[in-house]
């Protein structure tokens, strides 16, 4: 040692043995195969089991123990290679064929030539034909890979699915994706498999993809489901949905790009769930001051049939419950455009006027609440809206008060009783109506203009506060 102390001789009935120790390691990750090159022979034929090897990659900074690559019961039996071998199965050299676990497995960490190593751990079972076991490799002692075959085969797809109620589109490949060069836009569906015989074609937009080893996932905006569903005759059946894609859509883990999908030779879709979802009216919003009338912009879950649309089924609420307040139900209204999800419906004039003379009604965003019967409308696939009954109104997202100056749309003179009648657009307060506010004039044609008949009296009355108001 450091001190010269010479070290203690061992006889021949003692001597030092040490378990074997894995040397080297060459993957083909093509063929998925791994051949291990140990120090020493061992016994290849007592299984042992399947965690024993592990791998480690510096590029993702993770690492896997293999976990199925084994016969019944989790045990693992290495195949001693014939010119390594030398009495039955012992052998410094062992071949092992990975399954499709444990190979996507580690694949996914990101193999590369000079970031793969191997990891080992010492168990009771692998062992010399003296007994002794495989020493462990830790994180620290990592053995890199000597050679290394890689994955140059192109992925493929092996499923393709749809659902409408959970609004995702799933595909199987044949390999593990690498999620970052997962392009979703290029991806487009048709009702045909030729774009040119098709009734409708739709690019997605902002759906948002994830990746669980070899299953892609995008999981659909409200645009793009949206979109989907208005679209004439995509995606009504399964023969009605089919689906392409440009070059550089995806690529494996080892890069190799998926081969892209021809708009003439679209791939039809395996699987297709209809929606089976009831829509649900997400929210609303009440504008008094639009150009169009009073709006009601109604937000649901999904797109809803229009054309189905009963108004009558609607009642405004000032409180979550009509005991607690007042309400007024819709007599009717019109349709002033749909977009997506979204439906905006003009009010009769006569509803928002019964409605302003109802105090307390419409006044703020705190006292419009809405009730939704069940008989309302329907999604595109023929489920029923979920309704908003009294006592659970739905409160209003959004509210644009009346900013609008009441305006006379026409005035009645009553000579034989002595009255004046003004029909303005809207109700207006009865009490703050001021008489000597109002003058009477000639006509324009008969020198009734302002700026002329201020000098002429004679052609011009202003009311006194003699005259009364009425409604």
């Amino acid at each position: 040692d450091l001190s010269n102390n010479v070290i203690v001789p061992v006889s021949v009935e003692k001597y030092l043995r040490v378990g074997p120790q894995l040397l080297r390691f060459h993957m083909n990750v093509e063929l998925g195969q791994v051949v291990y090159d140990f120090n020493k022979p061992l016994n290849f034929l007592v299984p042992f089991t399947a965690p024993t090897f592990g791998y480690y990659s510096t590029v993702t900074e993770k690492f896997y123990f293999l976990q199925s690559t084994s016969t019944v019961g989790g045990l693992m039996v290495l195949e001693a290679l014939p010119e390594f071998a030398s009495a039955g199965a012992t052998s410094t050299i062992g071949a092992s064929t990975l399954d499709q676990t444990d190979l996507f497995n580690m694949k996914i960490l990101d193999i590369t030539a000079t970031g793969f190593f191997a990891l080992t751990a010492s168990v009771a079972t692998l062992a010399d034909p003296d007994g002794f076991f495989l020493n462990e490799k830790t994180a620290a002692q990592k053995l890199l890979v000597s050679d290394l075959i890689t994955d140059t085969t192109a992925p493929l797809i092996l499923s393709l699915s749809i659902d409408l109620s959970l609004e995702t589109i799933v595909i199987e490949f044949t390999e593990p994706m690498r999620l970052n060069t997962v392009v979703v836009p290029n991806f487009c569906l048709q009702t045909t498999s030729n774009a040119a015989l098709s009734t409708s074609t739709y690019c997605l937009t902002d759906s948002v993809a994830s990746i669980n080893i070899a299953t892609l996932t995008i999981a659909l905006s409200l645009t793009d489901s949206a979109a989907i569903k208005l679209s004439p005759g995509l995606a009504t059946s399964l023969s009605s949905i089919y689906l392409t894609f440009v070059p550089y859509t995806a690529q494996d883990m080892a890069g190799n790009e998926l081969p892209a999908i021809s708009i003439t030779t679209a791939r039809p879709f395996d699987t297709l769930i209809v929606d089976t979802v009831d829509p649900t009216l997400d929210a609303f919003t009440f504008d008094l001051t639009s150009a169009d009338g009073t709006l009601l912009n109604l937000i649901f879950s999904e797109p809803v049939d229009s054309t189905l649309m009963n108004l009558t089924a609607l009642t405004i609420q000032s409180r979550f419950a009509s005991r607690d307040g007042l309400r007024y139900r819709l007599t009717g209204g019109n349709i002033l455009s749909t977009y997506l999800n979204t439906v905006t419906l003009s009010l009769l004039a006569s509803d928002v006027t019964a409605m302003k003379l109802i105090p307390g009604l419409i006044r703020s965003k705190q006292s419009t609440y809405l009730v939704v019967d069940p008989n309302f409308t329907t999604d595109l696939a023929g489920n029923v809206l979920v309704p908003y009954l009294d006592g659970a109104a739905l409160a209003c997202l959004e509210y644009v008060r009346d900013r609008s100056p009441p305006q006379i749309a026409q005035s009645i003179y009553d000579s034989n009783n002595g009255k004046i009648i003004f029909i303005f657009n809207e109700p207006v307060v009865l009490s703050t109506v001021d008489v000597t506010a109002l003058t009477v004039q000639l006509p324009v044609a008969l020198g009734g203009n302002a700026l002329v008949s201020f000098g002429n009296t004679a052609a011009r009355y202003t009311l006194t506060s003699m005259s009364s108001v009425s409604n």
